[in-house]
């Protein structure tokens, strides 16, 4: 594609406010798979701990 065709492109792209929204999810989501991150390895924790103990 040259630029020419390139320059000519309409491209479309969501409002301020649908932007922001879009935003706000991302970031929740984050949040949300870090907190799950974070009960993973607690659970792995309590998993060998469990599995040291059984062999005791």
């Amino acid at each position: 594609m040259s630029f020419t065709q390139f320059s000519t492109l309409k491209l479309s792209f969501p409002n301020f406010d649908e932007q922001n929204k879009i935003a706000t999810l991302l970031h929740v989501l984050d949040k949300n798979i870090t907190l799950h991150n974070q009960k993973l390895n607690l659970l792995k924790l309590v998993k060998q701990s469990l599995l040291q103990n059984m062999f005791i």
